[in-house]
């Protein structure tokens, strides 16, 4: 997946595996840019979380949103991550 953002190379990196921290390090001038803070998965045991986001879209135009909750823990919002980019534009 290619990725265009509006800051530039140096602005922003990928932490080491086991690095502590976030997973995308942004510099002074990205966090400004950007404003959010990220932690990346890439696991199969997230299908559930799929199966919800594809409910969202389904019959509609427009963007799904999945709203979760885990018992007294807030809740999180889901987005596709591409229109996650154009909302911060």
């Amino acid at each position: 997946m290619e990725i265009r953002l509006w800051v530039c190379k140096k602005d922003i990196s990928v932490a080491l595996e086991g690095q502590q921290g976030p997973d995308i390090i942004l510099s002074r001038i990205g966090k400004k840019l950007v404003g959010h803070n990220f932690e990346t998965k890439n696991q199969n045991k997230m299908r559930t979380v799929y199966a919800w986001y594809n409910q969202a879209c389904k019959k509609t135009k427009l963007p799904g949103v999945v709203v979760m909750k885990c018992n007294s823990r807030d809740p999180l919002a889901l987005i596709d991550f591409n229109h996650f980019l154009d909302l911060i534009k």
